[in-house]
């Protein structure tokens, strides 16, 4: 039944958007996309959590708790702080000095494999705990 209204919500947006005709523009301004990105975000996250729930309670209760301020105090990053900072660091590097880029990339045949053997103990030695692929639920 979840996964019915995550279909007719999602229907139900598309309606909402060709009946009053909400396409996006070409001529729009930047601060208009980012608030359309940012409806149609939360949207979708709306419509996703009645996909993920085991029933229609369950999906309110979740929505419930997002709203109160007493779930805020039980929330765990899966991803450390440092490591964070350090993905927005690199991305800033990039953004803002590319020479440096382009001088690791003459080194791609040594830097690609062991980036991904570096990433790839990374994954490993952060995950926690196996999830069930979750399409096997149908």
């Amino acid at each position: 039944l979840t996964f019915l209204v995550w279909g007719a919500l999602h229907g139900f947006y598309l309606v909402v958007e060709r009946s009053l005709k909400l396409y996006p523009k070409p001529n729009e301004r930047l601060v208009v996309k980012m608030i359309r990105a940012v409806i149609v975000f939360h949207l979708v996250l709306l419509a996703w959590s009645f996909f993920r729930a085991d029933s229609i309670s369950a999906a309110f209760q979740m929505m419930q708790a997002i709203a109160t301020s007493a779930a805020t105090q039980n929330i765990k990053f899966a991803m450390k702080v440092e490591w964070l900072l350090a993905i927005v660091i690199a991305m800033h590097i990039y953004e803002y000095r590319p020479r440096w880029f382009v001088k690791v990339w003459q080194w791609r045949t040594f830097v690609l494999p062991a980036a991904t053997v570096v990433i790839g103990f990374a994954i490993l030695s952060f995950a926690t705990a196996s999830v069930p692929f979750i399409y096997f639920q149908f």
